[in-house]
């Protein structure tokens, strides 16, 4: 026992015991132990070179008979030490800086959850009905507000990161608690839920952008590789919400899209707060526009009824529209020291759900929306379709979905490289280059409610509600 707590006291520096100070923080014993391990040499080599240390190893080093005194708990915590001095070294310095405010959090917040979901979810109250619709928005709302604060709060149990002035990660905190062995597989489930919302993003942002050239210069071109090989044009716009009928592998408003995404995903993440924010008033705005076109227009509640005929797609839309808990590990190793958690997470959510309820039921009632189509497609279809409609329309997927992919682009790389998973080049390529791949193919037909649903059901939901609560309740028993 008297080995734990020696072990213990020499791991946390004394500075931790009096509250971490912005101005003048304390070394962490996470990049300490690294470069212990990086040299080979074990923990009782490293403390026999320090000489000042030396009536210190002489606890460390009794009988074996003091060893098997230690309890199974505290085995348990040394170990997750052990794997806390392999992951933080010098590989790895994404965001040294914690200068993200309390309004650039909740901005990067929103803006994350506010993405290729929104436009589709005028189309889940026509087919659920408004009340399993506010059933569903309540209760995943709360689920993804607790998850967030679980998994803010098992990060600070991981040593060195008490008052999270380390950068751990969310692949870090499963290696850190349950080891190698479930490591790699969760970070395949995680890598695959957000790259999902990535490939539906840039999907959605790619269509908006054809769309937007055949508004603007009325024509947008493309390569189609099905039902043949060819370079197409077009001229119209169809119901769906792709203007192209066949499967392209590049189009115009690709090409686009990528311009502006690309400089963007090479950022930091504190780099991008400046566009978060002006993507976080942009929304506001497009929202509030679409409202009043709503009323315009007119709404029928026959279109959005009590209880619908189909609701087995609610919750698993609906699901995908909050899967932003994945990125709260690195908002909160950018975020400054006196920003509340609770404040920024309760607001983002809350903010965001309003948005999402005023946009499902009214845009719900105010247009007839097919189920492979849009909310922007319906009201730039319609007859009264306004020139600041389209405006808004065309705004729409620069505000919030432009904004959030470089995000997601940027936690998956800081995710890829600080799990050793492969180097800075590497990590680029499959955050951001592996995604626009899979979502070209996805632009037409119904393959991307394909993709949001099914993901959403497995993926998604386990990255993001199920994996949280697992590490808190693992990182509180031990």
């Amino acid at each position: 026992m008297a080995a734990v707590k020696e072990l213990e006291r020499l791991s946390v520096p004394a500075s931790l015991g009096t509250g971490f100070s912005p101005s003048a923080p304390s070394p962490s014993p996470l990049t300490a132990s690294s470069s212990a391990t990086d040299s080979g040499h074990s923990t009782h080599s490293r403390y026999d070179s320090n000489n000042s240390n030396n009536n210190r190893l002489s606890v460390l080093s009794r009988s074996g008979s003091a060893r098997s005194s230690i309890a199974p708990s505290q085995r348990s915590a040394t170990s997750i030490k052990s794997h806390v001095s392999t992951f933080q070294n010098v590989r790895f310095d994404p965001d040294p800086i914690k200068d993200i405010s309390f309004w650039g959090g909740l901005a990067l917040l929103i803006s994350n959850m506010t993405g290729p979901g929104l436009v589709t979810l005028p189309i889940v109250a026509q087919s659920a009905g408004w009340l399993p619709t506010l059933v569903a928005f309540g209760v995943v709302s709360l689920l993804s507000s607790l998850s967030s604060l679980f998994i803010c709060e098992a990060m600070t149990q991981v040593p060195g990161n008490e008052h999270f002035q380390s950068n751990v990660e969310f692949n870090n905190l499963v290696e850190c608690f349950f080891g190698r062995r479930y490591h790699l597989l969760v970070q395949i489930i995680c890598f695959l839920a957000m790259q999902t919302t990535n490939i539906a993003s840039i999907a959605v942002s790619a269509q908006l952008f054809d769309n937007l050239l055949i508004q603007i210069f009325h024509r947008t071109c493309g390569i189609q590789i099905i039902p043949h090989a060819a370079f197409v044009c077009v001229t119209e716009q169809l119901t769906s919400a792709s203007p192209f009928s066949g499967v392209m592998i590049m189009t115009t408003g690709v090409l686009l899209a990528l311009s502006m995404i690309l400089p963007l995903a090479l950022l930091k993440l504190s780099e991008n707060i400046w566009l978060q924010l002006a993507s976080f008033i942009l929304i506001l705005l497009i929202v509030t526009q679409w409202i009043v076109t709503f009323f315009i227009h007119g709404l029928d509640t026959s279109l959005v009824p009590v209880i619908g005929d189909d609701i087995s797609q609610t919750f698993g839309t609906i699901l995908f529209n909050y899967a932003f808990i994945t990125t709260i590990p690195s908002w909160a190793n950018a975020k400054q020291p006196n920003v509340s958690i609770h404040k920024t997470v309760g607001w983002s959510v809350t903010i965001t759900t309003v948005i999402y309820i005023l946009v499902a039921i009214l845009g719900g009632m105010a247009y007839q929306i097919p189920n492979n189509s849009t909310l922007i497609q319906a009201i730039s279809s319609s007859p009264d379709v306004t020139i600041l409609s389209q405006i808004t329309g065309y705004t729409f997927p620069i505000a919030a979905l432009i904004t959030s992919i470089p995000i997601n682009i940027i936690v998956i790389r800081y995710n890829l490289i600080q799990s050793g998973a492969c180097n800075y080049t590497w990590s680029n390529i499959l955050a951001g280059v592996l995604p626009w791949l899979v979502a070209i193919p996805c632009m037409t037909g119904a393959g991307l409610t394909t993709v949001i649903n099914w993901s959403s059901l497995f993926l998604v939901s386990t990255a993001n509600f199920i994996i949280p609560f697992i590490l808190y309740i693992y990182s509180k028993r031990h």
